[in-house]
Formats: structure tokens, C-alpha cells, sequence
């Protein structure tokens, strides 16, 4: 039981930290790439192997 609750912690702390970093970035981005970019389109492709 105290395991289930860890690991659950430590999952909700890392998504939250990927979630401020995520926030972090896009805020610190020049406002001419947020003009050049239509919304919900990625700004680049995924690569998968």
C-alpha cells in the first residue's frame, strides 16, 4: 500500500515538473514564433524508429 502511494507521488511530481517546464518554455518564446504558428498544428514531426 505505501508503495502504490510513492509511486503514484512520484508520477504526479514528474508530470507536474514536465508540465511547469512545458509552460516555462512556450512562455519564454519569442512572440514572433507564436504568430508564425497556426494553433494545434506541431511545429515539428514525431520520429518514430
Amino acid at each position: 500500500m505505501v508503495s502504490g502511494y510513492l509511486s503514484k507521488d512520484v508520477g504526479y511530481r514528474a508530470t507536474d515538473r514536465l508540465r511547469a517546464d512545458l509552460v516555462g518554455h512556450c512562455l519564454r518564446l519569442d512572440l514572433s514564433f507564436h504568430q508564425t504558428q497556426s494553433w494545434g498544428m506541431p511545429c515539428c514531426s514525431p520520429v518514430f524508429p
